[in-house]
């Protein structure tokens, strides 16, 4: 029986961050990196989305025994989408339980915001074209929305590292790109190294 309410025996990352905020692709290289196992969660289930993020964790915590997990979105991811695209969630209060799980087992989120939201939406805008999982707009409320929860919530907790992608980031040399992304892995692990070691 897994304990959801201990530290995991490997660490569990959650990647968090709108659309186009270089998320997955940091997640990705982070599982790379660490030969752990990468869980991408969207949108299922949307009348028991309490329920699908919850068995999410619970499997992170059993893929956790053995090996670090790599979330890429999680529960705020619904809650901001939801509030962006359809009215609002209905199961808030059940996403704030599984926030005080990954608390206890030592989850560490990395909130991917970019700071020049002029660049951002460049970047946005360009995927928009390439990728039809898109949404064609709303992104500038979305933008403001996951700004707003770091600033008012996330950005406070000591279990949050902060991700930039256009702060040294070179897209167009694939060398400096995966310097680039070994340091930012770096720092996360030390990060979420130091914050685990607060936890019994």
């Amino acid at each position: 029986m897994i304990d959801l309410f201990a530290k995991s025996e490997y660490p569990i990352f959650v990647f968090e961050g709108p659309d186009g905020a270089g998320k997955t692709t940091l997640a990705k290289h982070l599982a790379k990196v660490l030969g752990g196992k990468y869980m991408h969660l969207t949108y299922r289930f949307k009348d028991k989305m309490h329920l699908y993020h919850g068995a999410a964790i619970r499997q992170a915590a059993r893929y956790a025994q053995h090996q670090p997990v790599i979330i890429d979105r999680w529960w705020p991811s619904e809650i901001l989408y939801a509030e962006c695209y359809r009215g609002g969630s209905k199961f808030i209060k059940h996403f704030f339980m599984l926030e005080h799980q990954a608390t206890m087992m030592g989850v560490t989120y990395v909130w991917c915001i970019p700071e020049d939201k002029d660049r951002y939406f460049e970047n946005i805008n360009a995927l928009k074209d390439n990728r039809e999982e898109l949404f064609q707009d709303g992104y500038d409320r979305l933008y403001n929305l996951y700004s707003e929860f770091f600033k008012q919530y996330a950005g406070h907790r000591e279990n949050v590292a902060h991700y930039d992608m256009f702060k040294n980031y070179v897209p167009d040399n694939d060398v400096a790109r995966d310097l680039t992304f070994d340091y930012i892995c770096q720092n996360i692990l030390e990060f979420a190294e130091d914050y685990r070691s607060t936890i019994p």
